[in-house]
C-alpha cells in the first residue's frame, strides 16, 4: 500500500511543478500505478483416522504419511489393502476475481519408478457453508462456485471453480481407502500382491485467475 500511494503522490507533485514553472499553455503528464493481484491462500492440513470429523484429528501437518498399508479388514474387504489414515487440507482463499484451485502431482511410486499406487490414491474436494472465518463468521452457501470432481490424485486438475471471485474456505480430502465414499473414476483397490516398499510423491496446489 505505501508504494501505491507514493507513486500517485509523486505523479501529482510532478503535475504541480510543471504547471507552475513550465512554459506554454498545456502540459501532458504520464501517470502510472500498480495494483497487486489479490489471489492468495493460507492452509492447514489435518491428519485423521477412520470416521473422524475433518476439523478434528491432528492439525498443522506438513506432509502426508499414510504409514503402513495392509489388509486391515479381511472380513469386510478380503484381499484388499488400505489405510484408515487420511488428510483434510483446508485452504483459506483470498480473492477479488474468478479463479481456479489447481493441483499437479507426481506418481506415488517406488524410488526406482517400477511400481506405483496411482490407481488407489484419491482426492475429494469439499465445501462446508459452516466453515468460519476467524472461527466465528460462517462463509455461507457456495453460490455459483463449483467443486471439481472427486478423482485419482494423479489425474486431478481443477479442484475448485471460484466463479464468483469471492474469498472461500475450501477443503480437499486425500486418502488411500478400502473404497472411496463417492464414485472416483478409474479407482481400484490395492491387491495383497502389491509390491512392498516405500512409495513417495509430491502434490502442488496453486491458485490461478480464470481465463477472461
Amino acid at each position: 500500500m505505501p508504494v501505491k500511494i507514493l507513486t500517485v503522490i509523486l505523479a501529482l507533485l510532478a503535475l504541480t511543478y510543471i504547471q507552475a514553472y513550465a512554459d506554454g499553455t498545456t502540459a501532458t503528464i504520464n501517470i502510472g500505478a500498480q495494483v497487486a493481484d489479490c489471489l492468495d491462500f493460507t492452509w492447514n492440513m489435518h491428519r485423521l483416522l477412520g470416521d473422524e470429523d475433518p476439523l478434528a484429528g491432528d492439525p498443522d501437518q506438513y506432509a502426508m504419511d499414510f504409514q503402513n498399508i495392509s489388509e486391515l479388514d479381511p472380513a469386510t474387504y478380503p484381499g484388499r489393502m488400505f489405510t484408515d489414515i487420511w488428510y483434510a487440507l483446508f485452504l483459506w482463499v483470498t480473492a477479488d476475481k474468478p479463479y481456479h484451485i489447481k493441483q499437479t502431482t507426481q506418481s506415488l511410486m517406488t524410488q526406482d519408478g517400477q511400481y506405483n499406487l496411482d490407481k488407489h490414491f484419491v482426492v475429494i474436494p469439499a465445501y462446508s457453508a459452516d466453515d468460519a472465518w476467524d472461527g466465528q463468521y460462517p462463509q455461507g452457501a457456495i453460490g455459483n462456485d463449483a467443486l471439481g470432481p472427486a478423482s485419482l490424485v494423479k489425474n486431478a486438475d481443477i479442484l475448485y471453480y471460484g466463479n464468483e471471485g469471492k474469498s472461500r474456505i475450501v477443503r480437499l480430502y486425500y486418502s488411500i481407502p478400502a473404497e472411496p465414499k463417492v464414485n472416483v473414476s478409474g479407482w481400484e483397490p490395492i491387491p495383497t500382491s502389491q509390491f512392498s516398499g516405500d512409495y513417495h510423491s509430491t502434490v502442488t496446489i496453486t491458485i490461478t485467475p480464470q481465463a477472461p
